[in-house]
């Protein structure tokens, strides 16, 4: 992985890729001059049924959202997720949920652990950050990374001495925005390219509630979902949907909240893709199939 990250910084962050453009008349434009950005299962707000655990109220919306994870991956029982649905029924948002409703949820962060288990502690794709720690661990990874001789070349800092060091505090933070819908459709998709990521094994931000608000920005689409492939005869990397306005969303399979420590190649591929204008789709990469069917075999 880290072969992967190296080539990252040195293909991704060329200077014939460095942002430029003429602004968009925010008073940061001059000083930012983006002409897209690239996320990755990003929160839209407390009300927007993601990241309930950053509201100052709890926020039983993104329970739902939760358990909907839950359930389409097998980790709830039928029973279990026809109770919660019935106790629950008209209380998901803001305010207290009826008591019958939190005896089955228990917590509105992580609920009904009793039976789907701790998704920090499952390994594989359901690690939210780490196995060896969650959000500190997160910044530890980002800074060794951000040190590395060849990425400092490329960001073209090489000459800097100090280590890099984030300034925020992650621990402490303890407010979303209630919603940034208004903002995505009155700045970001008029100005900007984006491309939003969804690990589809995320139970922190899950692909479920992300494309709840996407469709509340009411965008036609320009290619309905479809797979991707981030090299000749792997299997699919996730899937695509692209819409009117330059906005992109894509899942990748079997990652968690951390998709580029994850799974490096599929995220490279995607920064590669959305850098040069282009499809993730490439239609130069045969998929499994037709290799298989060229090679005269379909084992």
């Amino acid at each position: 992985a880290s072969d992967v990250y190296k080539r990252q910084a040195k293909e991704i962050l060329q200077p014939t890729t460095t942002v430029t453009g003429t602004g968009t008349g925010h008073p940061s434009a001059a000083r930012l001059p983006l002409q897209g950005i690239m996320l990755n299962n990003a929160c839209a707000g407390n009300e927007e049924e993601a990241c309930p655990a950053y509201g100052r109220i709890p926020n039983w919306a993104g329970a739902r959202a939760y358990v909907e994870f839950q359930h389409h991956r097998q980790m709830l029982s039928e029973d279990m997720y026809t109770r919660i649905q019935v106790a629950c029924a008209g209380h998901w948002g803001p305010g207290e949920p009826p008591a019958a409703c939190k005896a089955l949820l228990k917590d509105p962060y992580w609920p009904a652990q009793q039976q789907t288990g701790n998704e920090d502690l499952m390994g594989g794709g359901y690690y939210l950050f780490n196995p060896n720690g969650r959000l500190a661990n997160q910044m530890s990874l980002s800074q060794r990374w951000l040190d590395l001789t060849e990425v400092r070349e490329a960001l073209h800092v090489a000459h800097v001495t100090k280590a890099f060091k984030f300034v925020t505090v992650p621990q402490n933070y303890g407010y979303t925005m209630a919603s940034l819908v208004d903002t995505y459709t009155q700045v970001l998709v008029p100005n900007l390219r984006i491309l939003h990521l969804s690990g589809d094994s995320d139970p922190c931000v899950p692909t479920e509630s992300t494309l709840a608000w996407i469709r509340k920005l009411g965008l036609g689409t320009v290619s309905e979902w479809s797979p991707y492939w981030a090299r000749q005869g792997l299997a699919v990397a996730g899937y695509e949907t692209r819409y009117m306005g330059n906005f992109t969303f894509a899942t990748i399979r079997n990652a968690g909240h951390m998709v580029a420590s994850q799974r490096p190649l599929a995220t490279f591929h995607t920064a590669k893709q959305f850098l040069a204008g282009q499809p993730l789709r490439n239609t130069d990469i045969p998929i499994p199939q037709a290799v298989a069917e060229a090679k005269g075999s379909l084992c």
